[in-house]
């Protein structure tokens, strides 16, 4: 084998080893019923977006209740999905926490480019 053939292999070895280890390829695929990982960032953002409008807000106790259900009402209905799929997902995550700190660098991600200004 001359030198440059063994220099190509070993660079194209290379590279099969680096892409097998990039982050895009590291989830799981969830159980039936577990919100896919894309979508659950999406939607953990919108909740933290959520979140963050209601904390902003003077509210009683329980108009505090009302605003959080109805707001987690719509970012779910907008996701389509609802309470139990979330916190089953959440459980899920919850448990598998390399999971859901890869979820969590999506959600940094969305959030980062979000527009706090619109």
């Amino acid at each position: 084998m001359k030198k440059t053939d063994i220099f190509l292999a070993i660079l194209l070895s290379g590279l099969i080893i680096f892409a097998g280890c990039s982050g895009k390829n590291n989830f799981r695929k969830p159980p039936e019923g577990i919100i896919p990982h894309k979508k659950m960032a999406n939607l953990l953002a919108d909740i933290h977006l959520a979140e963050s409008a209601l904390s902003q807000q003077q509210l009683t106790d329980k108009d505090f209740k009302y605003y959080t259900a109805t707001y987690y009402s719509v970012v779910f209905k907008k996701h389509h999905t609802n309470r139990k799929q979330f916190e089953a997902s959440m459980k899920y995550y919850s448990e598998n926490q390399d999971e859901m700190g890869l979820i969590y660098d999506q959600v940094i991600v969305i959030l980062s480019g979000t527009d706090v200004n619109k």
